[in-house]
Order: C-alpha cells, then sequence, then structure tokens
C-alpha cells in the first residue's frame, strides 16, 4: 500500500481524541494517557484550532497524528514572532515508512505561512534531532534550558483543592472554629483563570466559576503567587498578605470588611499552635 493511494490527511474532529490517545499510547513505551489527557493538553489550550491536529486515515481509519500550536516567541527584546510549537506526533508501526510525517509536515507549510509563522520547532534531545528531525525536516539544534513549563487552562484543579481543603478542615473541626460567625463571598480574578468566586463560611469552602452577584470583596491574584507557594493554607495566606502589601495582590473591600478578616486571622493562628 502507498503512503498517497488509500490515505489522506485532514484535521481534528470531534471525538477524534480517543483514537488520537490510543495511538499515542501505543507508540510510546511507557504510554501517554487517555483522552481527558488529551483534551486537557490540547482542545481546552487557550486559541486552539483543530487545524492545529492533523490525522492521518487509512481506509477510514487514523493511523498518525501530528500536533502544533502556534505560540509567540521572543528572539530578542522588542522581536516577537510566532512560532509553531510541534509534538505529540506518533504513525501506528504498520504504517511507518511510508512518509507520512514528511507529508503532514509540508501540508501544514501553506496554512503557517498563510498566518504570518515563520519559525517551526519543538523540544527533542540533540541525538534524536540529527536522526530525525534534521534529516526529516532539516530543524536546526537549538541548545537551551527549561526551567519549568506551567499550564492554566481552567478551574478544575482549583476547584478540587479548594473542594479537599474545605473537606479537611470540615473534618478537624477547624472550618467551624475559623469561620464561626463568618460568611464571606470574595471575587477572585486570576490571570489566565476564568472569573471565579470563594464562598467562605463555617460549612464550607467553595470556588464557585462566574462573579458573584453581591460580593464582600474583590480580589485580583497574579497566578504565579499559587504556583510557587505550595506548603499549604497558613503559607498561602500569608503569601497573600505579603502580596497585597507589595501591590501585586490588589483587594477591593478590604477595609468594610477588616473586622471579620482580623477574626478569621486571629483564630487561624492559634489554631495552627494547636496543631
Amino acid at each position: 500500500m502507498s503512503a498517497t493511494s488509500k490515505s489522506r490527511f485532514r484535521s481534528y474532529q470531534g471525538e477524534d481524541e480517543t483514537r488520537i490517545a490510543a495511538i499515542l499510547s501505543a507508540c510510546h513505551a511507557n504510554g501517554w494517557g487517555n483522552e481527558s489527557f488529551w483534551r486537557w493538553k490540547h482542545l481546552f489550550r487557550p486559541d486552539f484550532s483543530p487545524d492545529d491536529v492533523t490525522v492521518s486515515v487509512v481506509d477510514g481509519e487514523i493511523v498518525g497524528c501530528f500536533h502544533g500550536a502556534i505560540l509567540p516567541v521572543r528572539l530578542e527584546e522588542g522581536l516577537d514572532v510566532p512560532m509553531c510549537v510541534e509534538g505529540d506526533f506518533a504513525v501506528l508501526p504498520e504504517y511507518r515508512k511510508m512518509g507520512f510525517p514528511l507529508e503532514a509536515h509540508d501540508l501544514a507549510d501553506k496554512r503557517l505561512l498563510e498566518a504570518g509563522v515563520i519559525l517551526r520547532g519543538g523540544f527533542t534531545s540533540q541525538g534524536l534531532n540529527e536522526r530525525f528531525y534534521h534529516r526529516q525536516f532539516g530543524y536546526i539544534f537549538a541548545p537551551t534550558e527549561t526551567v519549568r513549563f506551567v499550564k492554566i487552562l481552567g478551574l478544575d484543579l482549583l476547584q478540587e483543592k479548594v473542594t479537599q481543603l474545605s473537606e479537611w478542615w470540615l473534618r478537624n473541626g477547624i472550618l467551624g472554629e475559623v469561620f464561626k460567625g463568618v460568611h464571606l463571598t470574595v471575587d477572585v480574578a486570576i490571570d489566565q483563570l476564568p472569573p471565579a468566586y470563594l464562598e467562605m463560611s463555617e460549612k464550607s469552602l467553595a470556588l464557585v466559576p462566574g462573579v458573584a452577584q453581591t460580593p464582600h470583596m474583590q480580589v485580583r491574584i497574579p497566578s504565579g503567587l499559587l504556583l510557587r507557594d505550595r506548603r499549604g493554607p497558613f503559607s498561602l495566606f500569608l503569601a497573600l498578605l505579603r502580596g497585597m502589601l507589595s501591590g501585586r495582590v490588589r483587594v477591593k473591600g478590604l477595609l468594610r470588611n477588616l473586622p471579620p478578616l482580623c477574626r478569621l486571622l486571629v483564630r487561624l493562628v492559634k489554631r495552627r499552635k494547636m496543631i
């Protein structure tokens, strides 16, 4: 079977992720993930387009997948250019050496040029680049060092953490003790995240998607503050206070809610000393 007589390429269509995830997992020695992970990584990515995912179809069955994302890359101060960052590509073993990767790469060129994308690249080792990427696509290996990548797509993870904290505090009597007689609704705006509000009472803590109708306070928090401080709720509370003093965390309605907030802080400090 030739690579062109019974095959074609198309962009992602709804519900392709089950087959795509299966192909990726089959082609990775330690597995790759399921369709939920694929949706988290690709479909729910900001500015995702179905054209970012190309699949190769043979006799009506997806046999290969190729992913990319157009992102700004700063080459130097004042010079940002769009770059197609590519990865998560795989072809089932029985369909390899048929030219699918090279053909998919070439088919994407026209679309990327029309979008003003002048760079294409990805992350790999020098050895793999020499063995595959340079030989196939002419990519040049650029040694660099990446400290950390953080992907923030939605409220799910943060909601889960708030729910876990609420349940643990409720079981240990902390919630009823610290929030006794206190009910606060706080609009929370975190950069890179959808709007949400925090409901705090002696019965529960809950992060609710959307904007509260009558919030007691409004808080703007940089996502980096939440990501760097992972030591617990008390440390996070102190980090928020430091952020307020430095101006990184902005709060509206603080003065009129100062008494209940002071009570919360005193109770939290006392409870921490008892644990």
